[in-house]
């Protein structure tokens, strides 16, 4: 509530930035539609969206994911979502148990991220191996998925 404030009261040098996690980021997210404050926090919402595209974990694109989907960003969520997907590996079923993901996405979500995973090093898979780049093409196929 805090950054809301300094936002409205036009103090951008006191709104964080750098240290804002994906769990802050949609807790701020949730306040801001709660207060339909959407407006007036749009450019402070989109930096820390834009910003935080080079996020720690997959974990923290699916929570700013979330943030986006609660305050109607569609483009940030298309980028973090795709980011996520170029960079897990693994399952997301683990997420599929976290409550706060659970709620804001669609039951299927996490199935469709992992079958667009797929699709997406199998293509990047098909055109290393069509230029000749082996090692790389065996790098990234869809098997090495763990």
């Amino acid at each position: 509530m805090k950054i809301i404030c300094y936002a409205i009261h036009h103090r951008p040098d006191m709104i964080p930035f750098v240290d804002v996690n994906g769990k802050q980021i949609l807790q701020a997210a949730r306040t801001i539609d709660k207060y339909d404050l959407g407006t007036a926090m749009q450019l402070v919402t989109d930096k820390w969206l834009r910003q935080q595209l080079r996020a720690k974990s997959v974990e923290d694109l699916l929570y700013m994911a979330a943030a986006a989907t609660v305050l109607k960003n569609y483009e940030a969520f298309s980028k973090l979502t795709w980011l996520a997907m170029i960079i897990h590996e693994g399952s997301y079923l683990r997420f599929q148990n976290n409550d706060q993901l659970r709620e804001l996405f669609p039951p299927g979500m996490f199935f469709l991220l992992l079958e667009r995973t797929f699709l997406i090093r199998g293509r990047l898979s098909k055109a290393c191996m069509k230029q000749g780049h082996w090692i790389l093409a065996t790098a990234v196929t869809p098997l090495s998925i763990k």
